[in-house]
Protein backbone atom coordinates (compact mmCIF):
# COMPACT_ATOMS: atom_id res chain seq x y z
CA UNK A 1 0.00 0.00 0.00
CA UNK A 2 2.78 2.49 0.91
CA UNK A 3 4.54 1.87 -2.41
CA UNK A 4 1.35 2.76 -4.24
CA UNK A 5 0.83 5.90 -2.13
CA UNK A 6 4.44 6.98 -2.82
CA UNK A 7 4.04 6.38 -6.56
CA UNK A 8 6.87 3.85 -6.70
CA UNK A 9 7.66 2.11 -9.98
CA UNK A 10 9.47 -1.20 -9.62
CA UNK A 11 10.35 -3.57 -6.83
CA UNK A 12 13.01 -6.16 -6.03
CA UNK A 13 12.83 -8.91 -3.44
CA UNK A 14 15.45 -11.02 -1.70
CA UNK A 15 15.07 -13.87 0.77
CA UNK A 16 17.45 -14.97 3.50
CA UNK A 17 16.13 -17.81 5.63
CA UNK A 18 12.64 -16.91 6.84
CA UNK A 19 13.13 -13.20 6.00
CA UNK A 20 11.96 -11.67 2.71
CA UNK A 21 12.83 -8.04 2.01
CA UNK A 22 11.02 -6.22 -0.79
CA UNK A 23 12.21 -2.76 -1.84
CA UNK A 24 10.54 -0.28 -4.17
CA UNK A 25 12.33 2.64 -5.81
CA UNK A 26 11.50 5.31 -8.33
CA UNK A 27 9.10 6.85 -5.83
CA UNK A 28 8.04 10.49 -5.78
CA UNK A 29 10.35 13.06 -4.22
CA UNK A 30 13.20 10.55 -3.84
CA UNK A 31 11.43 8.40 -1.27
CA UNK A 32 11.79 4.62 -1.05
CA UNK A 33 9.68 1.87 0.50
CA UNK A 34 10.93 -1.33 2.16
CA UNK A 35 8.88 -4.25 3.49
CA UNK A 36 10.60 -6.81 5.72
CA UNK A 37 8.53 -9.94 6.25
CA UNK A 38 9.53 -12.73 8.65
CA UNK A 39 7.70 -15.96 7.83
CA UNK A 40 6.21 -17.33 11.05
CA UNK A 41 7.83 -14.49 13.01
CA UNK A 42 5.04 -13.69 15.41
CA UNK A 43 5.46 -10.80 17.82
CA UNK A 44 9.10 -11.00 18.86
CA UNK A 45 11.98 -8.54 18.65
CA UNK A 46 14.51 -9.69 16.05
CA UNK A 47 18.19 -9.15 16.74
CA UNK A 48 21.44 -10.95 15.88
CA UNK A 49 21.78 -14.13 17.93
CA UNK A 50 18.06 -14.43 18.65
CA UNK A 51 15.83 -17.07 17.16
CA UNK A 52 15.18 -18.43 13.72
CA UNK A 53 15.89 -15.16 11.86
CA UNK A 54 19.39 -14.90 13.43
CA UNK A 55 21.37 -12.34 11.44
CA UNK A 56 18.75 -11.98 8.70
CA UNK A 57 17.13 -8.92 10.26
CA UNK A 58 18.06 -6.59 13.12
CA UNK A 59 14.95 -4.78 14.37
CA UNK A 60 16.93 -2.26 16.44
CA UNK A 61 18.99 -1.11 13.43
CA UNK A 62 15.92 -0.97 11.19
CA UNK A 63 13.96 1.21 13.61
CA UNK A 64 16.95 3.48 14.31
CA UNK A 65 17.56 3.98 10.57
CA UNK A 66 13.89 4.72 9.98
CA UNK A 67 13.77 7.52 12.55
CA UNK A 68 17.34 8.85 12.42
CA UNK A 69 18.68 7.85 8.99
CA UNK A 70 21.55 5.51 8.24
CA UNK A 71 23.99 7.52 10.39
CA UNK A 72 21.88 7.07 13.52
CA UNK A 73 21.68 10.83 14.11
CA UNK A 74 18.55 12.96 14.01
CA UNK A 75 17.98 14.50 10.56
Amino acid sequence: MWAEVAGCEGSTASTRGPVTTTEWDGCVEGTAVRLVRVEGGGHVWFAPGLGEANGAVDATSAVTSFFFGPTGRSQ
